[in-house]
């Protein structure tokens, strides 16, 4: 028979939790290569190239000679495909165009969205970051950027307590969560791509060096991944994430998850990019512009000229890719990452109404008694004066966006500077008594560019807490640099 029909079950399970099933509107860009043509077809312009007549769409599930097993939603169905089959894979997503009454074609579609991702039963799987606050038998409790939520847990998943990661959570209904898989972010590899090659089951394998040492073949089937196996070369930086590693040469990884670094880099940019320096790791950069994350491929040699937290340019030249620093005239210019203006004021705390998102403030400034809301725990005190962050949502709605204690200020001097590994400037400074202090750049706001800071530079620091150590740690938020004392 050359069209079989199977349909599969709640009872299972591993296809319930797969995420198989895509998006079938989007169409490929490129449909003209890895055409598996049917050994009767005597040209490749019977081919229909542009995919709008189509038997299913998608994942190859089996290969079992000539016949390929494509699993769409909760069914499985079987075709004959009499063409080569070498440049396809287990768990890719491909079109299936019928060539005659036997026998099928297969064109590989290009998936461009991998964030909005669903279950094969329609299921919408959701990536959160937490860290786990408890676990008991077939339940954990985590606290994520949502707040504290409550998810069931299979049994082949083991959670370490306090420990914090990226969880790929079903939703089967609100705030019914199950856990798919969960990323340790401190256990994953950095392999370049040394080789792709197929085997005998029809799995994409990958060679991986990691340092241009360790040698690691890479599963790629059952793995989460960002981007089409049809994307892949030789060359290419990926991440990858794994529960074990088996003892070998090269060492064998059962990928659960598989991220391609290059995909979100661009040789060549249409514009400028300006944005802060939030990540920085290996020869990869990652910039906040607005309330957008982007990440890009730069040489790590370059990459050693700049810090966390500063703000950079990149821009390309002439097909090159280049970075550099953003110097910014007017500090007392700003706005949030969804674009409010951030105006500074000093004011008195004379009234605090708590509500259940943090509080109400009644502040006095320059003689005018105005409210404003809070958001958050950390509530200034009850007639303390401060330094004021104001932003405005609505004309009638202001808000407190931050705030700093000026009774807190230490005057520093830079005796030194230097690059931390995780790429953040470091100062080494004295206070006016002689005591020696260390200062992280990175969070703190700031009044100056870092690449400008010089040894004899004067700073008032606001330290929220001073670690008894030498040097002492200082912890802070804000850093000013002044002319004179």
């Amino acid at each position: 028979m050359n069209k079989k029909n199977i349909v599969i079950g709640m009872v299972t399970a591993a296809l319930l939790l797969s995420g198989c099933g895509n998006n079938q509107s989007e169409l490929p860009t490129d449909t003209n290569k890895n055409v598996a043509i049917t050994s009767n077809i005597s040209s490749v312009s019977n081919i229909n190239a542009e995919v709008t007549d189509y038997e299913t769409v998608g994942e190859i599930l089996e290969f079992n000679g000539q016949e390929v097993h494509i699993i769409t939603g909760d069914v499985v169905e079987i075709f004959n495909v009499p063409g080569d089959l070498e440049d396809f894979y287990l768990g890719q997503t491909v079109y299936v165009t019928k060539e005659s009454e036997t026998d099928y074609s297969l064109i590989p579609f290009i998936q461009k969205d991998f964030t909005n991702r669903h279950t094969n039963m329609g299921h919408i799987i959701e990536r959160k970051t937490g860290k786990v606050i408890s676990t008991d038998k077939d339940k954990a409790e985590l606290e994520t950027e949502d707040g504290l939520i409550t998810v069931s847990i299979p049994e082949n998943i083991y959670l370490d307590e306090n420990v914090t990661y990226e969880f790929d959570l079903i939703m089967f209904g609100e705030k019914d969560y199950y856990l798919e898989n969960a990323y340790n972010m401190d256990w994953n590899l950095t392999l370049v791509i040394e080789s792709l090659d197929r085997n005998t089951n029809g799995e994409l394998e990958i060679l991986g060096l990691e340092n241009g040492l360790g040698r690691y073949i890479v599963d790629t089937y059952r793995a989460v991944k960002n981007f089409n196996l049809s994307d892949l070369k030789v060359g290419q930086t990926i991440r990858v994430y794994a529960h074990e590693i088996m003892e070998s040469d090269p060492a064998q990884v059962p990928a659960i998850r598989i991220d391609l670094i290059d995909s979100f880099a661009e040789s060549a940019l249409e514009y400028d990019v300006v944005g802060e320096i939030v990540e920085m790791k290996d020869n990869e950069v990652h910039i906040l512009s607005g309330d957008m994350v982007q990440i890009f491929n730069i040489n790590d040699d370059k990459l050693k000229d700049y810090y966390l937290g500063e703000t950079v340019k990149l821009y390309d030249d002439n097909g090159e890719l280049k970075i550099e620093s953003f110097l910014i005239d007017d500090f007392t210019i700003r706005h949030t990452s969804m674009g409010q203006m951030i105006t500074e004021k000093v004011g008195k705390v004379t009234k605090i109404k708590e509500t259940a998102e943090g509080a109400i403030l009644t502040l006095l400034i320059d003689g005018e008694s105005l409210e404003f809301n809070f958001y958050g725990n950390d509530i200034p005190e009850l007639e303390g004066t401060y330094e004021f962050e104001i932003m405005s949502i609505t004309p009638e709605n202001h808000s407190v966006f931050n705030y700093h204690n000026p009774e807190t200020i230490i005057k520093m001097t830079i005796k030194g500077m230097f690059r931390a590994d995780n790429g953040e400037l470091i100062l080494e400074t004295e206070d006016l008594e002689g005591g020696l202090y260390h200062i992280g750049t990175s969070s703190p706001l700031k009044n100056f560019n870092l690449s400008e800071l010089k040894e004899g530079d004067m700073l008032n620091v606001y330290a929220d807490a001073v670690m008894e150590s030498w040097p002492m740690q200082v912890d802070t938020k804000k850093i000013i640099k002044v002319n004179e004392r």
